[in-house]
């Protein structure tokens, strides 16, 4: 027994294409749930911000490996050229000091995220407001 005319290649190509579309929707959906539940709670606000703190500084410490290097590299070129030491040299400057300002944040937050009893949870009528204005600043203020 025959459901209904089969589907041409387009129309099959569409619907592949119409449901990949949708795909990064749902991901986006899923992870705004996941994320909603991690800043819900306090403890898991602090071990995510902590981790935050962890992969900048990483990253910081690549970025300022290559600042200094080229900064070095390049101090004894002339022209123009040459300016770039200068200009690489206030990058890894600005890094070092950010890295600096990072590092004792994160050690503020290592401290509240081994310290099982901050466990506390927002209430709804604190999450409704704060997401609106977050999803949309023209969102009207409490």
């Amino acid at each position: 027994m025959s459901r209904g005319r089969k589907l041409t290649k387009a129309e099959k190509r569409r619907r592949r294409q119409t449901a990949t579309i949708h795909e990064p929707d749902r991901e986006l959906a899923d992870q705004g749930a996941e994320l909603l539940e991690d800043l819900v709670c306090s403890h898991a606000t602090a071990v995510n911000a902590a981790g935050l703190c962890d992969a900048r500084l990483a990253d910081l410490d690549v970025d300022l490996t290559f600042a200094k290097l080229a900064a070095s590299l390049w101090r004894a070129t002339e022209g123009k050229a040459g300016m770039l030491s200068g200009a690489l040299a206030d990058l890894a400057a600005e890094n070092e000091r950010h890295r600096v300002a990072l590092e004792e944040i994160a050690q503020r937050l290592d401290v509240l995220a081994t310290d099982e009893s901050l466990h506390d949870h927002l209430a709804p009528s604190v999450v409704g407001p704060a997401l609106a204005r977050a999803v949309s600043p023209d969102a009207p203020q409490a």
